[in-house]
């Protein structure tokens, strides 16, 4: 199979329901597969310029402290526009949560973002196969930035294997 050049990405943010106007990034990562099959990964926590809850910190498994020394996100903006360059972007939830998220964070540093290839996993599964559910589910483990975006590169490389 011929590799497709394609950006994997999951975020984690500091609010339950991310897909909701309240909600901020707090960590970002992504795998970048290139034409010739290299591999690059960008991981980054963001601050987001407010404290989060007990449990919160609990729930996401990071902690305000680590979150005080990261840069805020106009201080990683076009670090993670480069990064994405043109390349096809590949998410979980990609509609609902994480294109929303990203516009709405873009727009707050006066940033445009505008990606008009972007997959979302999940959606491209549920045309492929007959169940979504379970099946997608066994490839995600706890909600990690950096172990779903190298699941969603894997699942994405296997999906373009399968039906392509």
């Amino acid at each position: 199979m011929k590799q497709k050049p394609f950006v994997a990405i999951s975020v984690v943010t500091d609010d339950i329901r991310p897909h909701e106007v309240r909600g901020r990034l707090i960590k970002i990562e992504m795998v970048k597969n290139h034409l010739d099959g290299k591999i690059e990964i960008l991981s980054e926590f963001v601050n987001p310029e407010r404290t989060m809850t007990m449990g919160m910190q609990i729930d996401k498994g990071i902690i305000n402290d680590t979150l005080q020394n990261a840069l805020p996100f106009h201080g990683i903006a076009h670090r993670i526009l480069d990064f994405i360059g043109g390349y096809v972007l590949v998410g979980r939830e990609m509609e609902k949560t994480i294109y929303p998220m990203l516009l709405r964070e873009f727009k707050d540093v006066y940033t445009i973002f505008d990606v008009k290839n972007r997959i979302d996993i999940d959606v491209l599964f549920s045309k492929m196969e007959d169940c979504l559910g379970k099946a997608s589910l066994d490839f995600y483990g706890k909600h990690d930035s950096g172990s779903e975006a190298r699941n969603i590169h894997a699942i994405f490389i296997e999906q373009m294997r399968r039906y392509y």
